[in-house]
């Protein structure tokens, strides 16, 4: 016996002698076995499809499967794969709690699965010059599909017109072996999986339905599905062409590896063990990063001197610049308007100025190490209404709130000359938050419009109750 054959065996003895300890746990539970399942249908979908270079990262992945959730900037071709490739593995698991046979219309009916819609893909002519090809689901290739290997080998497979009849010949074999009781369920599908890809009978998608067609075999059989890993698909592309050059041996030992450790994986399930993988903490390292990504609360800066230098000068003078130009549209009405400045930190009350508004805030911005621990307040004076009958005098208090992560502007109406600077927070009514955002989230035209027509409606209403006008 050669040592190939013998290490062929070997692996073969053990896949049979861990499935009998799997066996002996039958039947689990529905959660446990859900549960083994899930982890076999997450590394699948995207193994399989990584390796035909889909984009999606495996937290992206699983955030998609799991919840839904889609990630900027990626093609949404790369979602339809990862859904249809899901479909196809529910397919396959009820076909096989069904006890149907395979044919070559489920074969069809899968890659229409798999593909979901008509798309079309680069390709090149017989002569090397670029094209497209439409790809059709579920229907066999109407032009050559050879593709041209790393070092610019052509790599052959059927042609259009051999395609239909090399099907038939593979169905025909499929059957016949499968009744050989000396042929392992295993090789079977090794050697499926290898006779498929020799076709490639459709004109995209081949790769991951012979791994679909492979597992379906094994888990007919009663055996967990296997997972090629895409980093290394290397090896296993090796191993596929050396059974493309006569030395199938390869190529089946890979599979049978590949199953063992799937059984083993399966095994751990079914004892309650844990079945995460040394890479599975890679895989959660990159999901927790696609889950911060996609939060809402997700931060970029934290509270600091050039944070708020960025802040005053790209979102708080241009904000205070159009409150001015609006607010100071009711100053007319009274005999007289001041603006005001106030930091705790730095003032015991506060200072109106007649400068520019960026000059002023500047000078409180010098104390770049106080501020980090306070708020600024900015509001303007009204004092005494024109009409003798109905005078009176209010404040308009802007509190521009600076937090470690993130700003709140809020403001209120007041009479502040009888205000306790020492705790001017607490005693004005700053309960209105105008907005809250982080410190990297910039204010928009609209949001900005928006704090402006709130403030302005507001006093227009203040004032017609004071004055009683309609």
């Amino acid at each position: 016996m050669s040592k190939e054959k013998s290490v062929l065996l070997e692996l073969l003895t053990k896949v049979d002698d861990l499935k009998k300890e799997i066996d002996a746990f039958h039947p689990l539970p529905v959660d446990v076995e859900e549960r083994i399942m899930q982890k076999f249908r997450l590394d699948w979908n995207y193994n399989s499809n990584a390796i035909e270079g889909n984009a999606l990262n495996y937290g992206e992945t699983v955030a998609f499967l799991m919840h839904g959730i889609t990630a900027h900037g990626k093609p949404l071709k790369d979602y339809l794969d990862i859904k249809g490739h899901n479909e196809a593995i529910n397919y396959l698991r009820n076909f096989v709690r069904n006890k149907e046979e395979l044919t070559e219309a489920v074969i069809r009916e899968l890659h229409k699965t798999i593909l979901v819609e008509t798309y079309e893909i680069d390709a090149e002519t017989a002569d090397g010059k670029s094209t497209k090809r439409t790809v059709t689901p579920g229907a066999y290739k109407t032009q050559p599909n050879h593709v041209k290997t790393a070092t610019g080998e052509m790599h052959y497979f059927a042609t259009p017109e051999e395609t239909p009849a090399k099907m038939l010949d593979l169905m025909t074999w499929y059957r016949k072996t499968r009744e050989d009781k000396e042929v392992h369920p295993v090789v079977l599908a090794a050697f499926f999986h290898h006779r498929f890809v020799s076709i490639h009978p459709f004109d995209d998608g081949n790769g991951r339905m012979a791994r679909l067609l492979m597992n379906l075999l094994l888990m007919q059989s009663n055996y967990p599905p296997v997972v090629i890993k895409t980093k290394d698909k290397n090896n296993y592309y090796l191993a596929l062409s050396q059974a493309d050059a006569g030395n199938t041996t390869p190529f089946v030992e890979y599979v049978t590896s590949a199953l063992i450790h799937s059984e083993e994986i399966y095994l751990k399930g079914a004892k309650g063990e844990s079945i995460d993988e040394p890479d599975d903490i890679d895989k959660e390292i990159g999901l927790l990063k696609r889950e911060l990504l996609t939060s809402p609360d997700k931060i970029e800066k934290r509270k600091d001197g050039k944070t708020l230098a960025e802040f005053k000068e790209t979102i708080l003078i241009p904000l205070l610049d159009k409150m001015n130009i609006e607010i100071e549209k009711f100053s007319d009405l009274f005999l007289n308007f001041e603006r005001f400045l106030y930091d705790e930190t730095i003032f015991n009350s506060p200072t109106s100025f007649n400068e520019s508004l960026s000059n002023s805030i500047k000078q409180i911005f010098k104390y770049s190490g106080v501020i980090l621990d306070s708020s600024l307040i900015y509001g303007y004076k009204f004092n005494d209404f024109k009409d003798a009958k109905k005078a009176f005098s209010f404040s308009l208090t802007i509190m521009i709130k600076l937090n470690d992560y993130d700003y709140e502007i809020k403001y209120s109406f007041d009479k502040i000359d009888a205000l306790n600077y020492n705790d001017l927070e607490a005693e004005l009514d700053l309960s209105t938050t105008l907005v809250k955002k982080y410190y990297h989230q910039k204010l928009s035209d609209e949001t900005v419009k928006h704090i402006i027509t709130v403030i302005k409606t507001e006093m227009l209403t203040l004032i017609k109750s004071k004055t009683e006008l309609s």
